[in-house]
């Protein structure tokens, strides 16, 4: 590999002569003129293609090519790290050119030929051999008569049997007409119309009483705990169902199962379904009384309120009065005093003045003084110094440690009049 910062050498020649160079130059670009091939050192950066017996053993560059040539056959091989060598292609000699398996014929018949393609397939998977192989159909057979013999009435076929080329069928089974078969059908189809017509008058009437599914329903009142000994005791009513329900003193019972025991019947509320309105009035407040009684409470939290608009005369936390004022003159600025009490100041402390960068000073300028000088050293792009024509009247008499535009020119003319020419090999 080159060599960071070193010069470059340009060298041409023959291929022989390169191939003379014992000791080649890592920083040298070595051109063979007659292979047309380009070298630095010893690592080439051209791709050949070249052909031989076999493939060569020197090391040849990455992504290189060579044919061997044995006789008419060719195989092409590829080095993907110019360190080995992949057969990558393969032209047999033995090959001929054409289309393998073509048949003439559109369809086949007796005595017929036909080509079927033959391929040699070696372990890499190329073909080495392709052939044509022929086969022949057989000739057509001679033609051989057939008997049948029909035995038995009717018009369905019960038995087939066959004795060489006789066969004998037995009928005796006699299938429906087709008007038959047609009086059946409509007598299916009139069945299945009417079934439908029924199934529609059953889903009209389970919608019509749909809602009645579940519902409770009042059975009367009753004589009796429903939830005593005896169950519910109701008059003329002696068919129990769920569903029902009765009313006993204020309380109200639905049957959960169609069985009047006690442990079948649930009670309704605590006591009844019905708030009167003694109740309401012993219970709840009245809207006029309730409203009263918020703005009571709305006069007193305004009147809390209207003490507090203004801080105290005298508090702990600082100067600022109860009219919202600090001090008692403009400009002045806000510091804090001892335990962080907030006072007016008119100036602020260099102590509390934080440190500013140099680099967040945005406005002004620097004077010349200030700006330290500028070494070689510190110069990384000799190039650009040039461009912009460095002045050498540097401040504080540094003009000696900068660089002029004609200090460059003249340095990279010199190193570019010892590089860049051409020599021999």
């Amino acid at each position: 590999m080159p060599n960071t910062g070193t010069l470059i050498k340009f060298k041409h020649g023959t291929q022989t002569s390169y191939g003379n160079v014992v000791s080649k130059d890592p920083n040298t670009i070595y051109f063979c003129s007659d292979s047309q091939r380009l070298f630095v050192g010893d690592k080439e950066y051209t791709r050949p293609i070249q052909h031989g017996v076999s493939t060569p053993e020197s090391l040849f560059p990455p992504n290189s090519l060579f044919v061997v040539e044995s006789g008419s056959r060719r195989e092409l091989y590829f080095s993907k790290d110019g360190d080995s060598w992949d057969k990558i292609a393969i032209l047999p000699a033995t090959i001929q050119g054409g289309v393998f398996g073509n048949n003439t014929t559109t369809s086949l018949t007796f005595s017929s030929k036909f080509y079927i393609p033959k391929l040699t397939i070696d372990n890499q998977g190329f073909v080495t051999a392709a052939s044509n192989t022929e086969m022949s159909l057989p000739a057509a057979p001679a033609e051989t008569s057939v008997s049948i013999v029909k035995s038995g009435n009717g018009n369905a076929v019960t038995e087939i049997t066959a004795a060489g080329h006789a066969l004998t069928v037995k009928s005796g089974t006699t299938f429906a007409t087709k008007s038959e078969l047609d009086t059946v059908s409509g007598t299916a189809s009139a069945a299945s119309s009417q079934a439908s017509t029924n199934k529609a008058a059953i889903d009209t009437l389970k919608s019509q009483i749909s809602g009645l599914t579940g519902a409770m329903h009042f059975a009367g009142v009753s004589t009796t705990d429903p939830k005593g000994s005896t169950g519910a005791t109701v008059a003329r009513h002696t068919s129990w169902v769920i569903g029902d329900v009765v009313l006993y003193g204020n309380k109200e019972y639905v049957l959960k199962v169609a069985e009047n025991i006690a442990a079948n019947w649930v009670e309704l509320g605590d006591e009844g379904s019905f708030l009167t309105k003694t109740e309401a009035t012993n219970v709840y407040q009245s809207k006029t009384q309730a409203a009263a009684d918020l703005q009571s409470a709305k006069s007193y939290a305004d009147s809390k309120v209207a003490a507090l608009n203004y801080a105290p005369a005298s508090h702990s936390h600082g100067t600022i009065t109860n009219d919202g004022k600090c001090g008692s003159s403009a400009g002045q600025v806000l510091v804090t005093g001892e335990s962080g009490a907030i006072k007016a100041a008119a100036t602020i402390a260099a102590g509390n003045v934080p440190a500013l960068d140099a680099s967040k000073i945005s406005t002004g300028t620097f004077n010349a003084d200030r700006i330290p000088p500028l070494t070689m050293s510190k110069i990384s792009d000799a190039g650009t110094a040039a461009k912009y024509a460095v002045s050498t009247s540097g401040p504080s008499g540094n003009s000696t440690n900068l660089v002029t535009e004609a200090q460059v020119k003249s340095y990279v003319e010199n190193k570019m009049s010892t590089a860049i020419v051409w020599e021999d090999i």
